[in-house]
């Protein structure tokens, strides 16, 4: 296996003008989320109007990048990131809730789900115990993955502090 050096553009363009008003290449290493926040403040200095809206694909839906969108009030069509791949980038499951007072998410059979790891994204993986799930009589229905018991991730920032957005709330 040759290895070779891989590169990034991100490419920023003003929609209602038809015009590319910054790029920014990165080496293939960088994470498509790590110059966004930087960029935005350039632009927003940059230019005589500030910035009302971003719409970017998934690799930009990080808590930070969302938690700064919002305290900016800029208005974010951003999905949020994840590392599944396909169509069904939700972060819940049918049958599954998130309980604001536990912090934590529940099934429709009462098992918790417990924050097992954190990751440098902000993504929290809330997870089940493995015996939770073999004796349950709706493992054959339930929506959420099993590895290790079942996994649900959720942006840490988004659903347990005053960062959460309007859309998600």
């Amino acid at each position: 296996m040759t290895r070779s050096l891989k590169y990034k553009a991100h490419v920023w363009c003003d929609s209602k003008n038809r015009v590319i008003t910054a790029i920014h290449v990165t080496t293939g290493s960088i994470h498509d989320s790590q110059p966004f926040i930087e960029l935005i403040k350039e632009l927003n200095t940059k230019f005589s109007h500030s910035i009302k809206e971003v719409v970017a694909d998934r690799a930009y839906g990080s808590g930070a990048i969302l938690a700064f969108l919002q305290n900016y009030g800029i208005k974010s069509f951003i999905p949020l990131f994840t590392t599944r791949s396909g169509n069904n980038n939700c972060s819940e499951f049918e049958g599954i809730a998130f309980d604001p007072i536990k912090q934590t998410y529940v099934c429709r059979n009462n098992v918790l789900f417990h924050a097992s790891k954190v990751n440098s994204d902000e993504i929290v993986t809330y997870r089940t115990r493995v015996k939770d799930c073999r004796n349950c009589s709706l493992r054959d229905v339930c929506q959420a993955p099993i590895m290790k018991g079942r996994d649900v991730q959720n942006i840490a920032e988004l659903k347990i502090s005053k960062y959460k957005p309007t859309w998600l709330q």
